[in-house]
């Protein structure tokens, strides 16, 4: 070391060292710069032929300013070929190198890369040596020697895999100081080997390359280096310029992507974009900082992790992310490979916030197994579970009960509070029904007011009957509605799996056969299937069938009923009585079929069909002649009566007041307001309105009193009840008497006999119905009729029968 020491302080001009030193640097920092766009950039042959070629002069360079440098008492040449011949080693052993980083990254290659590089200065510095010429010999200590070959080599091989390693990018600062090191520590270790033996001039001294000369072709070498690195510089700038504004252009296009994305190594985050900050809650800096699984939920690491270590770039998985904010995140995740600006492989991560569309899905799958009112199962759940339910029951042996359940007057609740308040009372129904069931159970809401039970239990049909108990003493109690109480009730059918039924088809049917049977038993009541019921069911359904087909088919037929003033005996109405003739069952009492229509709806058309033929047939009546029509209350509560009136008469040319409507009891307890207002707008055409079968329904003197009637008829129980005792007198005699008294006209029904006539007249009855004078008759006959019946006749009889 003391020997080098004394190379670089004595044996050398310090001005032309610092000279060698200054371009040294130099050319190592343009060198490096031109050998790392040669490693990155395109057109690598190109760029590695002249970073090689800058490498090499510049050691060489340095390596001939700083022989130039040393002392030397008299003068020296240096050969020509051996000159040139070590400059293209030089050149030639860093192409080499630079060729091998060009195409392999890993250390053992790098090593060598850099080894070769050191072994080509070493050649450089020796062969030059070898091509001065002094008078004398020179000799090496072959020790120094050995040493600045060792040294040139680790520090080249040092130099190369730590500035040119495939973990991180090329860096130019750590590349030229260990070229500079490798440089100088081989030459100033080399010249220290160096000693002189003064002799005479050799022949071919003359021959050499002066020192003038040398010292241009450093120069012009020196200048070379650094017109190269010049040229790599600028090119680099613009390439710098294009590479930034492509990565702006990148970076905005990233920051606009609807996923979050990031690029990691292993489970570091080296770059991401702005919306997975913003998925993430948090700022770059953090995400830069954190593992990337740290973000990902314990439960969902495996998944993730597979993802990432299987690198199935096709596949997708969800899994959950817990931002920074406590957030959680459902994603959906992918990953690509892709390889950074230096080479090095890395992974894209896409991250898909899915949140919104998986609660959206469990939203659309909630609606399509729930009632979006009640929150309650719906039928398609429930058939699906009823489906397990049997298969259960299959294969232990067992039964189960299903049970219907229809509210009681629910219409009414809507008719008369509104949808508001019916939904309301759907809701806390369904509220009810889950506090009694236990939680095996199931209900659901199958349409309208209609709900079902499956009560999956032992010791069937006891513990059905035992719960239909429970949930009709539930609605005991009204329920609570915004704007006040509601009471309503509930008939329930229930159905035993497997007596009633192998199939849920049947099953439902015969629930739903037991439920009308509840409702036709008084409502407020559970009934359990039995055989007769599904034959009951299936006789309404083929009556169904056969009137619809009556309906279309213009089959029905209006029979016309005369009523006798009392006192004259004159025709003053007829009331229109529906028949039919069934090509299946014969002649239909309107007993059997009125209350079908009823429950099924039919009764709409039908009852519209018979109002409108009323009118036809009135118009071949004489003017005096009034035609009375009954109304069911179904048809009566449909929006629209009023106008449907008003169309007919127009429609027939008839004055309202040769109408009448007659109406039941059965009508007046719902919605007691509205009912008044369309008998109110039906009286102000003209049309008549009469009680019908008064004293057989819900009887009320405050419906006498609140309701504009016309007429009150007494049904014609009360009137055969005449005969048999005082009682069924004075029971008619009170009804007439009290019509009277608030200005009403009596109908009496089922007069069949002249006693009851004449008891009728003396009690101030007005108009008698029934078969002493006439059955019921096609409207053809009518005509005959009137003119064969005249009042003089008809005022016979009565006195007739008085003597």
């Amino acid at each position: 070391m003391w020997r080098i020491y004394e190379c670089l302080t004595i044996d050398h001009d310090p001005w032309l060292l610092l000279i060698a030193v200054f371009v040294c640097v130099l050319g190592s920092f343009a060198s490096m710069h031109t050998a790392i766009r040669a490693r990155v950039g395109t057109q690598p042959v190109l760029w590695t032929s002249l970073a090689a070629v800058s490498c090499g002069l510049t050691v060489w360079s340095t390596h001939f300013i700083a022989m130039l440098a040393f002392r030397t008492e008299v003068p020296i040449s240096f050969d020509l070929a051996l000159t040139v011949l070590s400059a293209l080693i030089g050149i030639v052993g860093f192409g080499i190198g630079l060729f091998v980083i060009r195409y392999h990254r890993d250390r053992p290659s790098l090593f060598a890369a850099g080894a070769t590089v050191g072994i080509s200065i070493s050649c450089l510095h020796y062969i030059g040596m070898s091509g001065v010429t002094i008078p004398g010999t020179i000799s090496f200590d072959m020790n120094y020697v050995a040493a600045s070959i060792i040294a040139a080599i680790i520090l080249g091989g040092l130099t190369f895999s730590a500035s040119f390693c495939l973990r991180a990018a090329p860096r130019i600062l750590e590349a030229s100081i260990g070229l500079i090191l490798t440089t100088v520590a081989l030459h100033f270790t080399g010249m220290a080997a160096v000693s002189i033996q003064m002799g005479l001039y050799p022949d071919n001294f003359s021959d050499g390359v002066s020192r003038d000369l040398l010292i241009a072709a450093v120069a012009v070498a020196s200048l070379s280096v650094i017109l190269i690195g010049a040229c790599a510089l600028l090119v680099d700038n613009r390439v710098a310029k294009r590479l930034a504004e492509e990565a702006r252009r990148f970076r905005t296009l990233s920051d606009s992507a609807f996923e979050g994305v990031a690029i990691f190594k292993g489970q570091q985050v080296v770059d991401c974009n702005k919306r997975l900050e913003d998925l993430l809650q948090t700022d770059r800096d953090k995400i830069l900082t954190t593992p990337i699984l740290d973000w990902v939920v314990l439960e969902s690491r495996a998944r993730a992790m597979r993802l990432f270590t299987d690198m199935t770039f096709d596949d997708v998985e969800q899994v959950n992310i817990m931002s920074a904010r406590g957030r959680n995140i459902v994603a959906e995740i992918q990953v690509r490979p892709i390889m950074l600006a230096n080479d090095e492989a890395a992974l894209v991560l896409v991250v898909r916030d899915v949140t919104a569309q998986r609660q959206s899905e469990k939203q659309i799958e909630y609606l399509a197994y729930h009632d979006q009112l009640t929150g309650l199962p719906n039928q398609r759940m429930f058939d699906t579970l009823a489906a397990k339910s049997m298969a259960t029951a299959d294969r232990h042996g067992q039964k189960f009960a299903l049970m219907m359940l229809d509210l009681d007057g629910f219409k009414a609740v809507n008719d008369v509070r509104g949808h508001k308040a019916g939904d309301q009372v759907l809701q806390r129904v369904g509220q009810l029904l889950q506090g009694v069931i236990r939680n095996e159970d199931v209900v659901a809401r199958r349409s309208g007011d209609e709900f079902v039970i499956l009560q999956a239990a032992a010791g069937q049909p006891e513990q059905a009957d035992a719960l239909a108990s429970r949930i009709l003493q539930a609605f005991d109690e009204p329920l609570h509605l915004e704007d006040g109480d509601e009471q309503v009730t509930a008939s329930i059918g229930i159905a035993i799996y497997p007596d009633d039924g192998d199939n849920l088809d049947v099953l439902m049917r015969n629930a739903d056969t037991a439920m009308y049977e509840a409702k036709k038993d008084g409502k407020a009541t559970s009934r359990f299937f039995k055989a007769k019921m599904d034959e009951d069911a299936r006789y309404r359904r083929q009556v169904e069938s056969q009137l619809k087909q009556a309906l279309a088919n213009n089959q029905l037929e209006l029979h016309f009923q005369p009523l006798i003033n009392s006192k004259t005996g004159r025709v003053m109405s007829f009331e229109a009585l529906v028949r039919w003739e069934d090509p299946i069952f014969g002649r239909m009492s309107p007993g059997e079929f009125i209350p079908i229509a009823e429950q099924t709806g039919l009764i709409i058309p039908l009852g519209d069909w018979a109002l409108e033929e009323a009118c036809r047939v009135l118009t071949t009546l004489p003017d005096d002649i009034r035609v009375a029509v009954n109304l069911s209350p179904v048809q009566f509560r449909r929006p629209g009566l009023k106008d449907r009136v008003v169309e007919l008469l127009d429609k027939y040319g008839l004055s309202g007041s040769r109408l009448e409507l007659e109406v039941t009891e059965s009508l007046l307890i719902e919605d007691t307001d509205s009912v008044c207002q369309t008998l109110s707008a039906l009286k102000e055409l003209g049309v008549g309105i009469s009680m019908d079968d008064f004293g057989t329904g819900f009887s009320s003197l405050s419906y006498l009193r609140s309701f504009p009637f016309d007429k009150l008829k007494i049904d014609r129980v009360f009137i055969q009840d005449m005969q048999t005792g005082e009682k069924g007198h004075s029971i008619v005699a009170a009804i007439t008497a009290l019509a009277k008294n608030l200005g009403m006209q009596v109908v009496a029904e089922g007069v069949e006999e002249a006693e009851q006539a004449l008891a009728l007249d003396q009690l101030d009855c007005d108009l008698l119905q029934g078969f002493l004078y006439a059955r019921p008759m096609a409207s053809n006959d009518i005509s005959g009729f009137l003119s064969t019946h005249h009042a003089g006749a008809e005022r016979q009889v009565l006195v007739s029968a008085a003597e």
